[in-house]
C-alpha cells in the first residue's frame, strides 16, 4: 500500500474512533456523572494503557524526548486536547448541537489556511473542492430548525475549532515527526489526565464510585476514542500533513450520527444521507488527489 494511501486510512480510523466517543458518552452520561470526571478517568485509562504496552512489548522504541519536543507534548496534550474538550461540551449549554457543529468544524479550514500561510503547504484545486463538499456535508446531516444563537455558545464552539487546530498543527511539527506515534500519544495522554485531574479535583467532582456499565463505557472511550484514535490520528497527519488529515477527520460526526441510527434508532433524513454522502466523497476525492500528486 502507497504511504499516501496508508495515511489516509490510519487517520480514517482516528476519525472513526472519534467518532464513536459521543455514542459511548451519551451512554455513561445516564449515570449522572460529570464530564471532566469522565474524561480524568479515560485518560487515566489510556495512559496506563499506552505505557504498559510500551513498556512490555516496545522498548525498543526511544522514550526519551528533547526538550522542545516535551514542551510541544505538553501543550498537545495538556493544554490544545483538554481546552478543545472543555470548549467543546461547555459551548453545549448555550446553543443547540446543530449551532455547535457547525462552528466546530471550521477547523479544517483554519487548518489548511495556517498550513499555506505559516509552513508554505500548497493546497491543489482537488483539496480545495474537498475542503467545501466536506462542509457542506456537515451542515446537511445536522437539523437547522433550532437556530438559537448565543454569543458565549458560539465563542466556545469557536475556541474549540481554535484549539483543534493548534492541536492538529502541533502534531505535524518537524520536532514531533521524529517521535514514535506510540510515544506521542502515551505522552500527550498522560498530560491531559494531569489537567483533567486538576480540573476535576479543583471542582470537586471527581468520583470513583461508579456503576460498573459506566465504567465499561470509560474503558472503551480509552481504548478507542484515545488510545488508539491518538495514536492513529498522530501516525497519519506524519503521513499525509495536517491540512488533509483534517479534512478526512469530518468523518467523525457522520460516524456518530450512524452510531446514533444504529445504536439509539435517532432518525436519519434523505437530507442527512446527501449530506453523509459528500463528506464520503470528500474523502474519496482528497485520496484519488492525492495518489494523482504523488504518481506525477
Amino acid at each position: 500500500m502507497k504511504t499516501q494511501t496508508k495515511g489516509i486510512w490510519i487517520t480514517l480510523l482516528a476519525a472513526a474512533c472519534f467518532g464513536a466517543a459521543s455514542p459511548i458518552a451519551k451512554g455513561v452520561y445516564q449515570y449522572d456523572i460529570t464530564v471532566s470526571c469522565v474524561l480524568t478517568w479515560r485518560f487515566f485509562m489510556a495512559s496506563i494503557l499506552l505505557w504498559a504496552y510500551l513498556l512490555l512489548f516496545r522498548r525498543d522504541l526511544n522514550f526519551r524526548l528533547k526538550k522542545d519536543q516535551l514542551i510541544t507534548l505538553v501543550v498537545v496534550g495538556g493544554a490544545a486536547h483538554f481546552l478543545t474538550t472543555q470548549c467543546y461540551f461547555n459551548a453545549l449549554k448555550y446553543v443547540p448541537i446543530s449551532i455547535q457543529i457547525m462552528f466546530f468544524y471550521t477547523y479544517p479550514f483554519m487548518v489548511n489556511g495556517l498550513s499555506v500561510l505559516l509552513f508554505g503547504e500548497k493546497m491543489n484545486r482537488g483539496q480545495l473542492v474537498s475542503l467545501a463538499a466536506a462542509f457542506i456535508g456537515i451542515l446537511m446531516t445536522v437539523s437547522l430548525d433550532d437556530m438559537r444563537l448565543n454569543g458565549i455558545g458560539i465563542l466556545f464552539s469557536i475556541g474549540a475549532a481554535v484549539c483543534q487546530t493548534a492541536y492538529i498543527l502541533l502534531l505535524g511539527r518537524r520536532n514531533v515527526a521524529e517521535v514514535d506515534s506510540l510515544v506521542i500519544g502515551a505522552y500527550s495522554s498522560v498530560f491531559a489526565f494531569l489537567s483533567f485531574l486538576i480540573f476535576s479535583l479543583a471542582k470537586g467532582e471527581l468520583r470513583a464510585d461508579l456503576a460498573l456499565p459506566c465504567w465499561t463505557g470509560i474503558a472503551g472511550m480509552a481504548v478507542f476514542t484515545t488510545a488508539v484514535g491518538a495514536v492513529a490520528l498522530a501516525l497519519g497527519i506524519k503521513l499525509i500533513g495536517g491540512a488533509k488529515a483534517a479534512i478526512i477527520s469530518v468523518f467523525e460526526p457522520i460516524e456518530a450520527i450512524l452510531l446514533g441510527v444504529l445504536l439509539f434508532h435517532e432518525r436519519l433524513t434523505l437530507r442527512g444521507t446527501v449530506g453523509i454522502a459528500l463528506v464520503m466523497g470528500a474523502i474519496v476525492l482528497v485520496n484519488y488527489t492525492q495518489t494523482k500528486n504523488v504518481a506525477e
